[in-house]
């Protein structure tokens, strides 16, 4: 099962909303996947991802409720979950009193908000500890809880892969093989750019990419604990030399 939809891909990488969704073919995602997801994220980090993501698996609980206290890492426990959400170190949290990220004070290797330690009575979750202290002192507070998995596909993986699988995309949206031989594709009140251009947008999708690369990379790092499948030598799937993107 693909990471990633049409519909995403359209709506995050595409000018034209309209753009046929069918021109998403699943094979220029599972390119696009391969070439620049798998290398990123390290054979065995993408393998685990995707086994998890195609068996459907729970990664997101929006509806724990917690007692905190200002100034304290300590968070209570206090509803009862039928079953019993299945809070795990690692976990990433947030919500009304709960810091953003980890309190670390050089901003530049903090981490999200995650679970550091858990307390189980029973089979429930009734304490826990977060990386971060609460910055205020509430009781009953709805907080979210996302699997590392959650937080890196939906935050991080989407929006490169979308860009990623446009620049898989564009040849074959600007030419057609058929029984005739390559043709130009060319719609009415349209004009077919040449292939300089198109080498042009090509390389612009590309940096695009790069960005939403970056930045995956640099989560991956502030929060390697959460990923300890991550190859963290790895640093993308494409490189360039004198301009030309090499695989």
């Amino acid at each position: 099962m693909a990471l990633i939809t049409a519909k995403q891909v359209i709506d995050t990488a595409f000018t034209n909303k309209n753009t046929d969704q069918y021109l998403v073919k699943p094979a220029f995602v599972e390119i696009a996947e391969l070439n620049f997801i798998q290398p990123s994220l390290g054979e065995k980090l993408y393998k685990n991802l995707t086994e998890e993501f195609n068996r459907a698996e729970v990664w997101v609980w929006d509806d724990l409720y917690v007692k905190t206290t200002e100034g304290s890492n300590v968070v209570d426990v206090v509803n009862a979950q039928e079953p019993p959400i299945p809070l795990l170190v690692n976990d990433f949290i947030s919500g009304s009193g709960l810091p953003i990220y980890d309190g670390n004070d050089d901003d530049a290797n903090r981490g999200l908000n995650k679970v550091t330690e858990t307390t189980v009575t029973g089979v429930s979750v009734t304490e826990f500890k977060m990386s971060g202290v609460a910055t205020k002192s509430q009781n009953g507070v709805k907080v979210k809880v996302r699997r590392p998995f959650s937080v890196l596909l939906e935050d991080y993986i989407l929006d490169y892969l979308a860009f990623c699988v446009k620049f898989e995309m564009l040849p074959d949206m600007s030419y057609n093989t058929t029984s005739q031989g390559v043709v130009e594709n060319v719609a009415e009140f349209t004009m077919p750019v040449d292939s300089k251009k198109l080498n042009f947008l090509r390389n612009e999708t590309f940096k695009k990419s790069e960005t939403y690369l970056r930045r995956m990379i640099d989560f991956l790092t502030n929060n390697d604990e959460a990923y300890p499948d991550w190859d963290n030598e790895l640093t993308g799937g494409v490189s360039k030399f004198n301009g030309i993107i090499l695989y």
